[in-house]
C-alpha cells in the first residue's frame, strides 16, 4: 500500500490519503491505522516543516 500524508487539495493517484481535513488523522499524535509491514511508500510534501523540531524524530520513528 502507498500512503500520502497531508495531500491537501491534490491527492496522488494510487495513494491512500491520511489528512487532518479528510480523515481526521493527526500526524503528531495518531498512529497510522494500518498493519505493520503493509506500507511500501509514504509521500509527504510540505509536511515535515510543520512538525515542531522537538517532535520530528518521534514522528518519523513512528512512521518508520
Amino acid at each position: 500500500m502507498k500512503i500520502e500524508i497531508g495531500a491537501g487539495n491534490h491527492p496522488r493517484k494510487g495513494f491512500k490519503v491520511f489528512d487532518h481535513r479528510e480523515t481526521n488523522y493527526d500526524l503528531m499524535f495518531d498512529e497510522l491505522p494500518v498493519d505493520d509491514n503493509t506500507v511500501s511508500e509514504i509521500h509527504m510534501s510540505h509536511v515535515i516543516e510543520h512538525i515542531p523540531l522537538i517532535k520530528t524524530e518521534e514522528v518519523l520513528r513512528r512512521l518508520f
